[in-house]
């Protein structure tokens, strides 16, 4: 009987290691990244607010100093969120802040920003629909 019990827990202990290593790993919403297909521009920062995630890409302009700051949302199931106001305030690297109004392309929201100064550029983002209000703020450098 002793023999038995021994060459079943020799047994049992294993499988039970590879049965749970198999069980599939499910990530956070925290966790989750957006996926970046299809997305123009390269992208600068990326967060989570309020179990939404935002993305933010920047697209240089030919002929154009400016450049389009464009920010993509998506909530938690990974839908593109395309009912929403969106805005920036621009702090560039001197202090003088920009405020800009975005408008809604292709499921992400863009305006054009000035980032014509070298240096550390604070964006704060706000996007309100529906029942939400999102606050975001990120640091951007150029060089």
């Amino acid at each position: 009987m002793k023999y038995l019990k021994s060459a079943l827990s020799l047994f049992i202990v294993p499988i039970s290691f590879l049965l749970i290593l198999s069980l599939p790993v499910v990530a956070s919403d925290q966790q989750k990244a957006i996926d970046h297909t299809g997305h123009i521009g390269k992208k600068i920062h990326e967060s989570v607010v309020q179990g939404y995630r935002l993305a933010y890409h920047l697209l240089d302009l030919p002929g154009r100093e400016e450049k389009h700051l464009i920010t993509y949302i998506r909530d938690e199931q990974g839908h593109a969120v395309t009912d929403a106001k969106v805005g920036y305030q621009v702090a560039a690297p001197d202090s003088t802040k920009n405020n800009v109004m975005t408008m809604l392309m292709n499921e992400a929201y863009g305006a054009d920003v000035n980032f014509t100064a070298k240096g550390t550029y604070t964006i704060k983002a706000k996007a309100a629909f529906k029942d939400e209000k999102l606050l975001d703020q990120f640091t951007f450098i150029k060089e």
